[in-house]
């Protein structure tokens, strides 16, 4: 189960579809059926008992290349996002590091259910090190976080409203005056 309440496999589900409808439409000598699998195992190494050898022997070389290449668990210990990018940029691993920017952007998009603390890194990191891989790889991504951040915006402006609705509401039943005074309209605040 993600932070999020959604299961587990709907995350890599929504990577996978976000990226075969992005290669199809924009970069289809890119596309392979390979990434659009290794998409769907992105997080298996990390969250899963499956070892990269299970999935050289289930999936075969290629899906579990870059299953490694976009897992941070290496053999010396866990790297940062940005030696991860570094790395697979140094390796020219650029259909990787495609799969590895749209699990970034599904996981901006499910920001709501992280904590505070963690949103704001997992923000920061993006516009550090994603941002700048997407011009990299000349792709018009950056729209999209724009696009999230009106849409982060947008759900911070609706639940200040309801904030405030509520706040006038538990100000009504506080607030309840004994003698009536026909100049108070009792349905307005």
């Amino acid at each position: 189960m993600r932070q999020s309440g959604d299961p587990y496999y709907s995350h890599p589900i929504e990577v996978a579809i976000m990226l075969a409808e992005f290669v199809a439409d924009e970069a289809p000598k890119l596309f392979t059926s390979n990434m659009i699998n290794a998409a769907l195992l992105h997080d298996t190494i990390e969250d899963t008992e499956l070892t990269e050898k299970m999935i050289i022997e289930i999936f075969g070389k290629e899906i579990a290349k870059h299953v490694e290449g976009l897992t941070r668990i290496k053999p010396h210990g866990k790297i940062s996002v940005e030696e991860s990018l570094n790395l697979l940029i140094k390796q020219k691993r650029y259909d990787t590091a495609f799969i590895k920017l749209f699990d970034r952007i599904h996981n901006v998009q499910t920001l709501a259910a992280k904590s505070p603390e963690k949103a704001k890194k997992i923000i920061e990191e993006t516009l550090r090190n994603f941002v700048p891989l997407s011009i990299y790889l000349k792709i018009k991504i950056p729209t999209i976080f724009l696009d999230i951040q009106i849409d982060i915006q947008k759900k911070f402006l609706l639940g200040l409203r309801i904030l405030i609705h509520f706040f006038l509401q538990s100000l009504k039943v506080i607030y309840t005056p004994n003698i009536s005074n026909p100049c108070r309209n009792n349905n307005r605040y």
